[in-house]
């Protein structure tokens, strides 16, 4: 049978990131640790943190080699990005020419509306054309990030489009 080996520190630590950490995986992967410190069986932590019985021992094992950082760490087994060879020079340069907003040229803006829009909303409202304008950034928001390559991984939650049409 495999030994928790935690100390009291880490208990403390674990007992109040189960709750607090930012990131659903890791408060279960330290709720699964705090519930095994407490002398609980393996199959009622499994069952009280809502993860298969398999993956206390690994959580255990994990800890017992790395401490609760090793449990932060998520080995995913896809690909590496061909932008990856890339890195640094794609760093340099966003650094050097941060993403701008197009609130920043109202020139350019103006000349959109006047040279392309206007034209085009007076001639769907003399019925020469069928004019629509569809906002679908929601209908993707969420996988888009999800795979979007960037500095900085963050998977920030937002309303799928179901939960939308409920609200």
């Amino acid at each position: 049978m495999l030994t928790l080996k935690i100390s009291e520190a880490d208990i403390i630590t674990a007992r109040y990131e189960r709750i607090s950490h930012p990131l659903q995986r890791i408060r279960k992967r330290r709720d699964v640790i705090y519930g095994v410190s407490q002398g609980l069986e393996r199959e009622e932590v499994a069952e009280r943190s809502g993860v298969h019985r398999n993956s206390v021992s690994n959580y255990v094992k994990c800890y017992n080699e790395g401490g609760l950082e090793a449990l932060t760490t998520f080995h995913y087994g896809g690909f590496e990005s061909m932008l990856m060879s890339h890195r640094v020079k794609l760093v340099e340069y966003f650094q050097s020419h941060p993403p701008r907003s197009a609130k920043e040229d109202p020139e350019k803006q103006q000349e959109f509306l006047d040279d392309t829009l206007m034209p085009l909303i007076f001639k769907a409202q003399t019925g020469d054309c069928h004019l629509f304008f569809v906002d679908a950034a929601h209908f993707i928001l969420t996988p888009f990030v999800g795979i979007l390559w960037c500095f900085a991984r963050i998977f920030p939650r937002f309303q799928t489009f179901a939960q939308n049409l409920l609200t």
